[in-house]
């Protein structure tokens, strides 16, 4: 028998359905059967479960439905020339107004994925569009998103191809929400935005809501309207807390410990995450954590520790006859190899396998199946789903990792942050773990990493040679600062420009904050390259790619778009003072960066540790 929730849903989207049969009936040549389609309503339905229930860490043994536990979510609207962004309550897509192409950036931890899914049942329970959720970093190696979405939609008995998939986006009858652009592995992002924007090109009015983290290509991409979640604010941890707590009386001691300490640590509220952290870790320690890595650095011995909340007494027993410290280094290195590997899930397999390896590393003999055993049902960091085992978390796996580091003697962590130092990919791939690293090993990765990558920009070899001042803006500084950035010029755009790579820029500053000739007219500047009186040099494009070590593309973003470095749109004679400028604010900001590190590095290495003790 059909629930009535169910029966409800199916008779809103046949309307839908009845809609995207006339549609495609003014279109001659494509046929749908409506009959197929609205029985097969049902497994649309019930595909959406797989939206609404996740495990958590706070709700490990059972999967809960994320409404269950969703707090309102605020996001930042893009600027616009003079204005900057407001901030905006989002609750369901409509809450965008008119815009169809959503980007949604926002750093670990802050709810993206969340988010997401609420805006997809929101989408489904109004059933006016049909919505489609999708992981990116389930995209398989050789698969497009076309192919991804067409078998996503075989549920429907819709028989896609590529032609008629691009018929059904301007239906304006689907939402596509993609999560995890950051998710997708390095030399694959550049392709994968290459199939969005022309995949958006012909959606109509259909919608597109991507989630990534910053400084990701697609944020560059002027297809998409860059929306920022914003942290919480004032009070507005306190409904995440109440939401998430085991009790009221619980929650209510949480947020009398916090408004006692609140200057300390309600800077540290700032996302859903850390808060979730608190509440678990606060149980056991009855302590609120100073810094930020704190929240993190905890969670493990808490849930290895942590009694069953069921069962008064109870400790869940341990398969591994190991130590509390052994099971942390293990797990600790098991990170770290997780993350070498870059995929997002493991199967059986190459989970023991990584397992296995990490346990030697320590010269232990120990059942790698027993630890797997060990770390899913006792501390919950790793879920098993099916066929596939993932940690519960990406910055829980990218915080331990960062731990592992950390641990290593000095040469290897010097070999670490120079080859991060040295090479775009590998510094953008452990971006997250060098985040966590600038707090827990601060002094190497100053000196190691931070105090090398800004005397690569500011091209000198030696701190000495910035001691008294910032480097002048010559010429060739600028050609070496933002020469190699790319400007993508398009007739999609009013301006011309339809994308603006940064080259490695987001390797040490923010590219959000860069944007400057985005904003500029290059309508004359196509038009001469349209017309031949200005070729575009390939070779400065080629030197791009390779100091970025980003594979040269093999598709191109259309045919009638064109790619130009900044440094030939300069010698062109186009924007001479604008780049400059830029130049000068990039040179200038990362020079604040050396001198405030440098100052750091010098400190820490005057301390005289033997004074005062004898020696």
């Amino acid at each position: 028998m059909i629930d009535p929730a169910t029966k409800a849903a199916t008779a809103a989207f046949s309307n839908v359905v009845d809609d995207l049969y006339n549609f495609l009936k003014s279109k001659a040549k494509y046929t749908l059967n409506k009959r197929d389609v609205t029985r097969k309503l049902p497994t649309l339905f019930s595909r959406m479960q797989n939206v609404r229930l996740i495990k958590t860490l706070w709700q490990f043994d059972t999967a809960v439905d994320v409404e269950s536990f969703y707090c309102d979510s605020h996001v930042i609207t893009p600027r616009t020339k003079g204005r900057k962004g407001r901030r905006r309550r989002i609750d369901k897509v409509s809450d965008f107004g008119k815009v169809r192409k959503i980007l949604v950036k926002g750093i670990a931890g802050q709810g993206k994925s969340i988010f997401l899914r609420h805006l997809c049942i929101k989408e489904f329970e109004s059933g006016e569009r049909i919505p489609v959720f999708i992981e990116l970093r389930r995209i398989l190696k050789n698969e497009t998103i076309f192919d991804h979405i067409s078998r996503y939609l075989d549920i429907l008995d819709l028989p896609i191809d590529a032609s008629l998939f691009k018929v059904l986006l301007q239906s304006g009858k689907f939402v596509l929400f993609l999560d995890g652009f950051d998710e997708i592995q390095e030399e694959h992002k550049q392709l994968t935005l290459n199939e969005l924007e022309n995949l958006s090109a012909y959606s109509g009015n259909s919608t597109f809501i991507i989630t990534t983290r910053p400084n990701t290509p697609i944020e560059m991409s002027p297809t998409f309207d860059v929306f920022t979640l914003d942290d919480l604010r004032g009070r507005e941890y306190e409904t995440v807390i109440k939401k998430l707590a085991s009790s009221r009386s619980y929650a209510n001691t949480l947020i009398k410990a916090i408004s006692a300490n609140k200057d300390e640590v309600l800077p540290l509220l700032s996302n859903p995450l850390l808060i979730t952290l608190l509440i678990i870790s606060y149980k056991s320690y009855q302590k609120l954590p100073a810094k930020l890595f704190e929240f993190y650095d905890s969670i493990f011995l808490v849930l290895l520790r942590r009694h069953d909340g069921t069962k008064p007494g109870f400790t869940r027993p341990r398969r591994c006859k190991i130590n509390d410290n052994q099971y942390r280094e293990i797990f600790d290195t098991l990170c770290f190899e997780a993350s070498k590997s870059d995929k997002p899930f493991f199967d059986y397999r190459i989970m023991c396998e990584l397992i296995e390896k990490s346990i030697g590393r320590m010269n232990l003999i120990e059942d790698a199946d027993c630890y797997l055993k060990d770390i899913i049902d006792v501390t919950c960091l790793i879920l098993h789903e099916g066929n596939e085992y993932r940690f519960i978390h990406k910055s829980v796996q990218e915080y331990y990792a960062a731990s592992f580091i950390k641990n290593r003697p000095e040469n290897l962590a010097k070999d670490f942050y120079t080859a991060c130092m040295s090479d775009y990919f590998t510094s953008a791939k452990w971006g997250q773990e060098l985040d966590f690293l600038s707090e827990i090993d601060k002094y190497r990765y100053s000196k190691y990493y931070l105090l090398p990558l800004c005397r690569k920009w500011l091209n000198i070899d030696n701190d000495n040679d910035l001691i008294n001042g910032c480097p002048s803006t010559t010429e060739e500084l600028i050609k070496h600062t933002v020469g190699l950035f790319i400007v993508g010029l398009g007739p999609r755009t009013p301006n011309r420009v339809y994308t603006f790579q940064l080259n490695t820029l987001g390797q040490i500053l923010d590219e959000g904050n860069y944007l400057d000739l985005m904003d500029l007219d290059f309508c004359d500047l196509l038009s001469r390259i349209e017309k031949k009186s200005i070729s575009v040099d390939k070779e400065l494009l080629k030197r791009n790619y390779l100091e970025s070590k980003t594979k040269v593309p093999q598709t191109e973003h259309a045919e009638d778009t064109v790619d130009i470095t900044v440094e030939q749109i300069k010698d062109a004679g186009y924007y001479v003072n604008e780049i400059t400028s830029l130049a000068t604010r990039i040179i200038n900001d990362i020079y604040s960066i050396w001198r405030e590190t440098y100052l750091y590095v010098n400190r820490e290495e005057s301390f005289d540790i033997t004074a005062d003790i004898g020696i």
